[in-house]
Order: C-alpha cells, then sequence, then structure tokens
C-alpha cells in the first residue's frame, strides 16, 4: 500500500515537473548526475504567528468610545490604550453627592426629632408615674379610713352616714387611682411606639444613605474605569465587529456605542508566540509531537525560524476553516479536504515577529543520509513502472529504476542507477534514444 502511495504521488508530481521541463528556455541544463546525499522528505502548510497568552480588554460599562489607539500601537503596561465617555457619569454623581447632603440632613432631623421625643417621653412617664404613686397613697389613706370607721361603727361609736361618706371616698379614690394606672400605661405604651417610630426613620434615612454612597462609589469607579489600561507590554490590537449597515467587519471606532463586557481590544504578549497552522489527514500518522519544522516568513524577508510541533488537533476540519485555508485566496475552488489543527512552538522569539505575520511552516516527516537521488524530473512512468535515461556517450539508455522516499525536487533511487551517471531530465528525442 505504501508503495503504491509513493508512486501515485510521484507520478502526479512527475507530471508536473514535465510541465515544468517543457516551458524551461535553451539556456536550462537539461541533464543532471545522481549522487548521494540527504533525502529530507517534508510537507509545508501556510500558517498564521499567534500569541500564547493575550490580554482582552473588555469594556466595563455601557457607554462610548471616547478614544482608542490605533491597531499595532506598542503600549507599556498602564498605557491607556481605550477611553469612554464619562460626562453623563460625571452629572449624575454630583446630583447623587447633592441627594446625599440632603439625606444627612435628614438623619440629623431625626435623630435630633427622635431625642426630643426621648426627654419629653421620659417627662411625662415620670410624671405619670408620680401621680399613680400620689394616687396609690391615698388610696390606702382612705382604705385605712374606711377600716377605722367601720371599727367605730361597730362600738357605735360613729353614724352610718361616716362609713358611707368613706366608702364613696374609697370608690372615688380607686377610680382615680386604676384612671392613673392607664394614663400611666398609656405614656409607656405611646413613649415606646414613638421612640420605635423615630428609629425606624433613623434607620431608614442611614439605609437611603447606604444606597447613595452606594450609588456615588459606582459612579467613581465607572468613571476611574473609563480609562482602560493595558495589563502588560506589547502591541494594541483593535477588536473587530459585524457592521450591519456596512455589511462588513470593521474595527472598533471612538465614538462608537459600546456595551458593557464588549472586547474593545487585545495585547497578544510577544514574549510568547507560536505558529497555528494544519497538516493534511494523511499525514497526520507521520507527525507527533515534537517533529522539527522550519518556520519561513516572507514579509519579514525570508526569515528563517525552527521549532517543534507542540499540538495536534483531536478532530479534522475542512481545509477552507483551518488557519492555512482562511489565508487562501479569495474564489480559490474548495477542495474539501480534511486537516488537523497544529501549533508550532518557536525556539527563539525573534523580536521581528508579530500577531498576525502570515508564516510556511516546513514539517520535517523523515530524514535519510547518504541515499542516491535523481531530480524529479528525470523519472517517467509508464505502467506504474519508473524511468529514467541514462546518458551514454552521445546516446540516452531508458533503463527502469526502484524509487524510494521523494519530496518535491528529489526522488531517492533503490536500485537502477549508479552514483555518479548523468540523467537527462525528462524524455530526450528518439533519435537522441537508445531503447534498452
Amino acid at each position: 500500500m505504501r508503495s503504491l502511495c509513493v508512486a501515485a504521488s510521484l507520478a502526479l508530481m512527475t507530471a508536473a515537473c514535465s510541465n515544468t521541463t517543457q516551458s524551461k528556455d535553451k539556456s536550462t541544463p537539461d541533464v543532471a548526475v545522481a549522487q548521494k546525499g540527504t533525502l529530507e522528505v517534508a510537507i509545508e502548510e501556510l500558517g498564521v504567528v499567534e500569541a500564547t497568552r493575550t490580554a482582552n480588554i473588555m469594556c466595563p460599562f455601557k457607554g462610548r468610545i471616547v478614544t482608542i489607539l490605533e491597531s499595532g500601537t506598542h503600549v507599556k503596561k498602564g498605557d491607556v490604550v481605550v477611553r469612554l465617555d464619562v460626562r453623563s457619569i460625571a452629572d449624575s454623581l454630583e446630583e447623587e453627592i447633592q441627594n446625599l447632603g440632603q439625606i444627612k440632613k435628614d438623619l440629623e432631623a431625626s435623630i435630633q426629632s427622635l431625642e426630643i421625643d426621648l426627654r419629653s417621653n421620659a417627662l411625662d412617664v415620670n410624671s405619670a408615674t408620680a401621680q399613680l404613686d400620689l394616687a396609690r397613697v391615698q388610696l390606702d389613706s382612705v382604705n385605712r379610713n374606711l377600716v377605722d370607721l367601720e371599727y367605730l361603727r361597730s362600738e357605735n361609736l360613729v353614724e352610718q352616714d361616716k362609713v358611707r361618706e368613706a366608702e364613696s371616698d374609697l370608690n372615688s379614690t380607686q377610680i382615680n387611682t386604676f384612671s392613673q394606672d392607664m394614663t400611666l400605661r398609656g405614656q409607656v405604651t405611646g413613649s415606646q411606639n414613638s421612640e420605635q417610630a423615630g428609629r425606624i426613620d433613623i434607620q431608614r434615612n442611614q439605609l437611603r444613605g447606604e444606597e447613595s454612597l452606594s450609588r456615588i462609589r459606582e459612579r467613581q469607579e465607572k468613571i476611574e474605569s473609563a480609562e482602560l489600561k493595558a495589563p502588560v507590554e506589547g502591541l494594541f490590537v483593535r477588536s473587530k465587529r459585524f457592521n450591519y449597515q456596512q455589511r462588513k467587519v470593521v474595527e472598533r471606532q471612538a465614538g462608537e456605542e459600546v456595551n458593557m463586557n464588549d472586547q474593545l481590544g487585545s495585547i497578544p504578549d510577544l514574549s510568547g508566540l507560536t505558529i497555528r497552522s494544519q497538516i493534511p489527514e494523511s499525514e497526520v500518522q507521520r507527525v507527533s509531537k515534537g517533529s522539527d519544522v522550519k518556520v519561513v516568513l516572507e514579509a519579514l524577508g525570508n526569515l528563517e525560524v525552527s521549532g517543534k510541533v507542540s499540538f495536534i488537533g483531536p478532530i479534522a476540519s475542512e481545509r477552507e476553516a483551518s488557519p492555512g485555508g482562511q489565508l487562501m485566496a479569495a474564489g480559490q475552488a474548495l477542495t474539501g479536504e480534511k486537516v488537523f489543527e497544529i501549533t508550532v512552538e518557536l525556539a527563539n522569539a525573534d523580536p521581528r515577529l508579530k500577531p498576525g505575520l502570515t508564516a510556511r511552516a516546513r514539517i520535517v516527516l523523515s530524514r535519510k543520509e547518504n541515499v542516491l537521488t535523481v531530480p524529479l524530473e528525470a523519472i517517467t512512468t509508464q505502467d506504474n513502472k519508473h524511468f529514467v535515461y541514462i546518458q551514454n556517450n552521445k546516446k540516452y539508455e531508458r533503463r527502469e529504476v526502484k524509487v524510494g522516499g521523494a519530496n518535491s525536487k528529489v526522488v531517492e533511487i533503490v536500485d537502477g542507477v549508479k552514483d555518479g551517471e548523468t540523467v537527462f531530465l525528462g524524455t530526450p528525442a528518439a533519435s537522441a534514444m537508445k531503447v534498452g
């Protein structure tokens, strides 16, 4: 099965190279020498430079953007990246401070009123208590007088009318004592109710004050948080959103209304950059964590950095949805090919690297040393057999060969060609051929 796959791949590459060979100008050499060397088989994929850690700048409250830094601006920790409008919040804060002043006055009046009520109630209760005590003394005196008169009457020393008068005085005094007792009870109850009402009024004003203080603190915190600062050093990048009026994705802009927890921007940590790319599903078994990767960044003058595969996605996805697939030119035909997303950890963080740059990742699948190879253009295929044309004086001998591994440039020759022999790149003219 492996040989069939190699043969099929080789046939496709050979066809492509055959077209290239036909388009060469006359100055291009049409022969090459079979020689031993290193055969490196690799796959190349497009990818994107990304930061491993990103600090997101989130909107702390609903409002309007006053200023926002341009994407790509270098910021230090603590630099202001976004300012939100706080004019309405400041006006509301001033109103709330005035409201708190009125609440303070109301609270002071409630406390003063309670103090007056407590003093007044205390006097009323003390007065009612004194009146009750006096009534009880009078009742005791009248009661003793009645007892004395009843004794004297039993000895016929006083008339019956005196006893009746004493009984009448006793009834009157009892009623007065009962009345004074009820008055005292009413004074105590009224004092308690008045005190409770006063304390409730104080508690209500205290609660109003606490709520007002909470609103003041909330507005002060909003004003303080209206200047969104960079939590780390890096490059500020504006967030994007879909503009339904313009029917396209646009960056956050000054003057834009935003909601709480909207993302306004991000600051990638430049100290930890990786490459996010993908590999074809046909090669997923040949790539593992730790596989060597060479990364080339054309935008930086073909800067080359090395790295290793640090992550392989567990689920296959459409190539068009992969990091490299999203970089393909618009309108390119969909392939439907499945790929696995990978992450490449870079060995050295070059200061020229920036998040969002396009990278070309070359993942080494295998490496063989001291193997005999010929250029891919030297191989022709017929009936699943591979041939080369060996130069013999001025003639060319077609020779069947056994091939091994291959990459986009050379093919390993296992048998059929010797080291140092000259091979023709393509198919020589019939008049120059010697069919073997």
